[in-house]
């Protein structure tokens, strides 16, 4: 797991795997990082978040990084920013 990879893979048990996103502002894995699915294979588990990962940077290449998240499952805000601009996305849904 590298440092700026958004997505991580938390082991519960020897058979539950969560992957969790990233939101702590010190980019260390927190306790109040959003689970975004969970897998009882560890392979799975980490294909899925390395696969979230490149999507992610992919992303971020292409409309700027997200520099913070906050909100539910349900509806989120974000800031994003590249080399000429700032951004809020709001989703909601």
């Amino acid at each position: 797991m590298r440092m700026e990879d958004r997505y991580y893979v938390q082991r519960l048990s020897e058979q539950v795997f969560l992957v969790r996103e990233r939101l702590s502002a010190d980019g260390g894995p927190g306790p109040n990082d959003r689970i975004v699915h969970s897998f009882d294979i560890r392979h799975d588990a980490y294909a899925y978040a390395d696969g979230m990962n490149e999507k992610q940077r992919k992303l971020d290449e292409q409309y700027g990084h997200w520099e913070e998240t906050i909100g539910t499952s349900s509806s989120r805000v974000g800031l994003w920013s590249d080399d000429l601009n700032v951004g809020i996305l709001i989703n909601i849904g």
